[in-house]
């Protein structure tokens, strides 16, 4: 016969064997859905998706950029490098917290939709991934800025100066025609630009009265047109 007391004993060792059971049932699931850290030597291989963003999709020629590139998992930020290529160009950047991010060049030539791909080999128990988007690159605009026409005395040489501002903030290249008026056409010359400015001197005039002076930025595959006007005298 079970005395009372090695009874009690059995129930309570019964009850500590249930609670451990409902401790087991209700800790086993939880770690079960909490995602492993991927770290150097980590068994498996993590899956990652490489995304690229960029400040603005369609731009002027010359403006700036920046690309973001963004590789993510279900097992912690991805780290190591990432190599982005534009135009045949390529930047190794290094991922900070899965992200890195890099200027796109400002010289890219107008009139072409270049693709912007960044790839990521796959580092420690990380998988290689790759992502794409578009930079479609348009014409500046062109502003010819400061056009000053000198007054003059009659035999003397009329002096046009200027320079040209552009949309994007770069500086224009180029050249500017440079066309005198007085009753038609009197004269035209040609003047280059030197760090967005220009000068042209012409010959000696004898017509008294007010002349024109009109400058015009023809376009280039990079730059619109602009035209300007200005007066001076001949006393």
């Amino acid at each position: 016969m079970v005395s009372t007391t090695a009874q009690r004993l059995l129930a309570s060792l019964v009850a500590l064997g249930s609670l451990l059971a409902v401790t087991l049932v209700v800790l086993v699931p939880s770690a079960a859905q909490a995602a492993p850290r991927c770290q150097p030597g980590y068994p498996a291989s993590v899956a990652t998706h490489t995304a690229v963003h960029l400040t603005r999709n369609i731009g002027r020629y010359g403006g700036p950029n920046t690309a973001t590139v963004r590789v993510t998992s279900d097992a912690g930020a991805p780290f190591g490098r990432v190599t982005l290529r534009v135009a045949g160009r390529a930047f190794s950047l290094v991922l900070h917290g899965g992200a890195a991010r890099a200027r796109i060049p400002r010289n890219l030539a107008a009139g072409h939709t270049y693709p912007v791909t960044a790839t990521y080999p796959g580092y420690g128990c990380y998988k290689g991934s790759a992502g794409a988007t578009y930079y479609t690159v348009l014409r500046a605009g062109a502003h010819i800025a400061g056009l000053h026409a000198r007054n003059i005395r009659r035999g003397g040489h009329p002096f046009v100066s200027g320079r040209v501002v552009t949309t994007s903030g770069v500086t224009a290249t180029g050249r500017v025609w440079v066309r005198l008026y007085h009753g038609g056409i009197r004269s035209t010359a040609t003047a280059y630009l030197h760090r967005g400015r220009f000068a042209v001197r012409f010959g000696a005039v004898s017509s008294r009265g007010v002349w024109v002076a009109r400058a015009t930025k023809p376009p280039t595959h990079n730059f619109g047109r602009s035209t300007a006007s200005d007066t001076f005298r001949v006393r």
